[in-house]
């Protein structure tokens, strides 16, 4: 069988041999890199389940106080963290959703549990020439907003007397 296959190659015209040369390079290629990133995004997210863990503990001790515990609910938590995720998600930034979604917070703890409801994500660029970013709802939100945003953000934190900052 295989001497059969070697045979049909060797019998084909110099070009297509090149062609189907080529094609598999390019895939082996491909699969490499695939592996690669693989192993880069498993290491990222060891990196980001320690801070993971840590708004998780954060938010069950204030959850414990009935003046510090979250006004939201799981559910509206996990929305919310969605709301954040379509609006930073492929090419160009929905900075009116984001504030929308700060602006209904009321707590730390309501921060804490949207971060929780958040995890870790990719949030792709929308272009080939500028990297995806993936990270905690902090850490992509950084990358998402400029210094400006970024300051209104926090500033609406701020004026809800919530501690954590963007």
């Amino acid at each position: 069988m295989a001497n059969q296959v070697g045979n049909i190659y060797k019998n084909l015209d110099p070009r297509i041999r090149l062609g189907v040369q080529v094609v598999g390079f390019a895939v082996g290629i491909y699969i490499i890199y695939r592996l690669i990133k693989g192993v880069n995004t498993l290491q990222q997210d060891q990196q980001f389940q320690s801070e993971e863990q840590s708004t998780a503990n954060e938010l069950v001790q204030l959850n414990k106080n009935p003046y510090t515990r979250q006004k939201i609910t799981e559910a509206m938590a996990k929305s919310y963290a969605n709301k954040l995720y379509q609006a930073m998600n492929g090419l160009g930034t929905d900075e009116q959703q984001i504030y929308s979604v700060f602006y209904k917070l009321q707590n730390d703890a309501d921060f804490l549990a949207i971060q929780n409801a958040f995890g870790t994500k990719t949030i792709s660029s929308g272009s080939y020439f500028v990297s995806d970013v993936r990270g905690t709802m902090v850490t992509c939100l950084s990358s998402e907003l400029d210094i400006d945003e970024t300051k209104k953000v926090n500033d609406i934190l701020r004026s809800k007397k919530i501690k954590f900052r963007i």
